[in-house]
């Protein structure tokens, strides 16, 4: 099916060379990622901080294995103390042993709620000051994109990634003020963290990606890329 294919569409440049190697014909394929909804292009970018000398580092998404948020978040709440506060925003099916090693440890800094709506969600980004990512350190994550990389990107502020593979390269390249660790290490997520608090964040590093990945432009050049494949194919 995939040599057969007029076109095929990754949403990682890192996918091709996995299927190139299977003895996979890549050379007509193309890389159109998720990219940024409207919604993180419209927003209202002042928001009042409601934890006045305390840093909130957020993360929304999917809590499981893979995330493996357990594994460093509770980590690095001890370690940075009080002055600093988690919001993690999710659900999924790690999320009671992310609860119950908070419990176990005591850890109050801490605050888990259940998934919200889009604007909703999108309020809760605006009072946060650190957007906060991890994937854990599984070999089929070194070639995956996550979607919420865009997200962040878009919402100008400094990012804590615990990532490998792709999506760390993705991100360093793209988002200079991104902090990244190794997936576990929680003494560097730690150190990250610390360097994040107060970093600048370029305007023009965030609008140049903005302007080439908001997901308007996206859908209009593959929509250009269809049309182009669907002549050709029928000239043959």
């Amino acid at each position: 099916m995939l040599n057969s294919a007029s076109g095929v569409n990754v949403v990682s440049e890192a996918f091709p060379e996995y299927f190139k190697k299977k003895g996979i014909n890549t050379s007509n394929w193309s890389f159109f990622p998720n990219g940024i909804d409207e919604e993180f292009l419209s927003y209202q970018a002042a928001a009042k901080k409601t934890h006045k000398n305390v840093t909130t580092i957020m993360y929304a998404g999917n809590i499981g294995k893979g995330q493996g948020l357990e594994l460093v978040v509770p980590e690095i709440a001890k370690l940075v103390g009080h002055s600093f506060r988690f919001v993690i925003i999710g659900d999924g099916g790690a999320i009671s042993l992310l609860k119950e090693k908070l419990r176990r440890e005591n850890i109050d800094n801490v605050e888990i709620l259940p998934p919200v709506s889009r604007p909703e969600l999108i309020e809760l980004y605006l009072s946060a000051d650190i957007m906060f990512l991890h994937l854990n350190n599984i070999k089929a994550f070194q070639r995956v994109l996550p979607s919420k990389i865009f997200e962040y990107i878009a919402l100008k502020k400094p990012i804590v990634a615990g990532l490998s593979g792709y999506s760390a390269k993705f991100l360093q390249q793209n988002a200079p003020h991104a902090f990244l660790f190794k997936p576990g290490d929680y003494d560097a997520g730690t150190s990250c963290l610390l360097d994040a608090v107060g970093s600048q964040v370029s305007e023009i590093n965030t609008n140049t990606f903005i302007a080439k990945y908001s997901r308007s432009i996206i859908m209009e050049q593959m929509a250009t890329q269809l049309i182009d494949l669907i002549g050709a194919s029928f000239d043959d």
